[in-house]
C-alpha cells in the first residue's frame, strides 16, 4: 500500500483556524500543542497567504505538554482563557482545541460556557485535525459561529437595507480569495443590497451578525452549505446554490439574474450586464491576435471542484480550450467514491479525485497537457515536462492580493495571465497563415 506524497490541503483544524484568523476582530483560543499553531503559521507562510488580523505566535495557545496529555489539560485551558480575554482585545474569541485536548477528554465546550456565563463573548468549535481537512474545517468553524453566535452578542433587528451572504468560498485555500470577494462584493452590490463576504478588510463580526437578517445566502461551493442550511432552518434565510461560482460575462451574467430573481431587482442589473458585456468584449479584442498566435488549446487543472468549474466553463466555452484532465482535491474527506458534480461531465471524458501529488503528477505525465493549472508543488513536474504553469490552487507560492479569478474581474485576470504566459516578451510580426 502506497502512502500519500505531499497531501495539499492542511487538516480540520488547520482550516478552522485559516478561517477564523481571517475574520476582523476574532480571536482563536488554541487548546493544543505549540506545534499546531506553528506548523500552520510556516505552511501559510510558504505558500504565500497569510492572514491580517491574528497570526502565527501572536496566537493564544495552552501549549499543552506531556503533563496535560497524561492527567488532562483543562486547568490549563481555564487559565489560557481567562489570560486571553485579558490580554486580547477582541469582539468574538473562538475556543478551538486541537487533537490532543479531544483525544484525552479535555471538555473545552462546558469551560466555554463557563467563561461566556461570566459575559465573554466565547464560543466553542471542536475541530481536531483527525475530524476532515481544512476544507471542511471552513464548513464545521463557520456552521459553528452562526450556530452559538446569538448567545454570547446582540443579533441587531432587521432594517430597511436589504443584503445578501457569501458563503462557500475558502479563504487560504483559495489563493484569490481576496479578490475574488471583493469581485462578489461589486457585482452584488449593483442590485442594491449589501454584501456580506465574511472574511478580509471590513468584514467583521458585524457581517456575521447581519448574516441572520438577510434576504438571500449565495452558496458558491458544496463547502458553504451546512451554514447556509442552519440560516435557512432556523432564521428563514433562503439560499442560491451556484457551484463553483462563475467566471466570464456568460456564467455570471446568468448567475446574477438568477439572484436578481429571487431579490426581485431585476430592472437594475441589465444596464449593469450591458456595461461589463462591453468591457469584457473591448478586453477579448485586445487579445484575439496572440491567442491566435499563442495560446495554447487543451490544459490540465488540478485544483478544488468549484475553481475547475469556473476554468472550465471560461476556457473551454469562451476561449476553446479542451480540458484533457480535471483533478479534483477537495474532495470530501472519508468518501470511497466520491461523485463530481453533474456538472463536469460535460466539460471534461476524465474527472479524477486525489489529494496525492505523486498521483496528480502521474495524471499530468499521461495526458500532457499544453498548459497545466494548478498550484506551487507542481512547478518543478511543469519545468521537466516543459509545460507553462499557471499557479491558480493552494499553495500557489504568489502574494495575491487583489486579483481575483470569478466574475467579470477574474476573466480579465485570467486573459492576462495567459497572456503573460505565453507571449514572449518580442512576440514578432503576426504569423501569415
Amino acid at each position: 500500500m502506497r502512502g500519500i506524497k505531499g497531501p495539499g490541503p492542511g487538516c480540520n483544524f488547520q482550516g478552522a483556524l485559516d478561517t477564523l484568523t481571517r475574520i476582523e476582530g476574532v480571536v482563536p483560543i488554541v487548546h493544543s500543542t505549540a506545534g499546531c499553531v506553528i506548523q500552520h503559521y510556516h505552511a501559510l507562510r510558504a505558500g504565500g497567504s497569510l492572514g491580517a488580523f491574528l497570526e502565527g505566535f501572536e496566537v493564544p495557545s495552552s501549549n499543552v505538554w506531556e503533563k496535560q496529555i497524561i492527567f488532562g489539560g483543562a486547568s490549563r485551558l481555564r487559565e489560557q482563557m481567562k489570560n486571553a480575554v485579558k490580554v486580547f482585545s477582541g469582539d468574538l474569541y473562538v475556543v478551538l482545541p486541537g487533537c490532543e485536548s479531544e483525544m484525552v477528554g479535555d471538555d473545552a465546550a462546558a469551560m466555554t460556557a463557563e467563561l461566556a456565563g461570566q459575559g465573554a463573548p466565547v464560543i466553542c468549535y471542536e475541530g481536531a485535525g483527525f475530524k476532515g481537512d481544512a476544507y471542511s474545517g471552513y464548513a464545521g468553524v463557520t456552521e459553528a459561529i452562526f450556530a452559538q453566535l446569538p448567545g454570547v452578542a446582540a443579533i441587531p433587528a432587521k432594517g430597511g437595507e436589504r443584503s445578501v451572504n457569501i458563503l462557500g468560498l475558502v479563504p487560504g485555500q483559495d489563493p484569490y480569495w481576496q479578490g475574488n470577494l471583493a469581485e462578489l462584493g461589486r457585482i452584488f452590490h449593483r442590485l442594491g443590497v449589501r454584501v456580506n463576504t465574511f472574511f478580509g478588510s471590513g468584514q467583521g463580526l458585524e457581517s456575521w451578525k447581519r448574516a441572520y437578517r438577510a434576504d438571500l445566502t449565495i452558496v458558491v461551493s458544496r463547502w458553504g452549505i451546512r451554514a447556509a442550511k442552519l440560516l435557512e432552518d432556523r432564521y428563514g434565510v433562503p439560499s442560491l446554490e451556484l457551484n463553483g461560482a462563475f467566471l466570464g460575462e456568460q456564467e455570471t451574467g446568468s448567475a446574477l439574474r438568477k439572484a436578481a430573481a429571487l431579490l426581485g431587482e431585476e430592472r437594475e442589473l441589465e444596464p449593469f450586464l450591458q456595461a461589463e458585456k462591453s468591457r469584457f468584449v473591448y478586453a477579448l479584442r485586445q487579445i484575439r491576435d496572440y491567442y491566435y498566435a499563442h495560446f495554447p488549446r487543451n490544459y490540465g487543472i488540478a485544483g478544488d471542484e468549484g475553481a475547475i468549474l469556473r476554468y472550465g466553463k471560461f476556457l473551454g466555452g469562451v476561449l476553446g480550450f479542451s480540458l484533457k484532465a480535471a483533478i479534483i482535491t477537495d474532495a470530501p474527506a472519508g468518501e470511497e467514491n466520491p461523485r463530481p458534480a453533474a456538472e463536469l461531465e460535460g466539460l471534461t471524458e476524465k474527472v479524477y479525485c486525489s489529494k496525492d501529488r505523486g498521483e496528480i503528477a502521474e495524471i499530468i505525465v499521461d495526458t500532457r497537457p499544453q498548459l497545466i493549472l494548478a498550484g506551487a508543488p507542481e512547478k518543478a513536474l511543469a519545468r521537466r515536462l516543459g509545460i507553462p504553469l499557471l499557479r491558480v490552487s493552494s499553495p500557489a507560492g504568489r502574494m495575491m492580493l487583489n486579483r481575483s479569478n470569478l466574475g467579470y474581474t477574474g476573466a480579465l485576470t485570467v486573459l492576462e495571465e495567459l497572456w503573460e504566459l505565453f507571449v514572449p516578451a518580442d512576440p514578432g510580426p503576426y504569423p501569415i497563415r
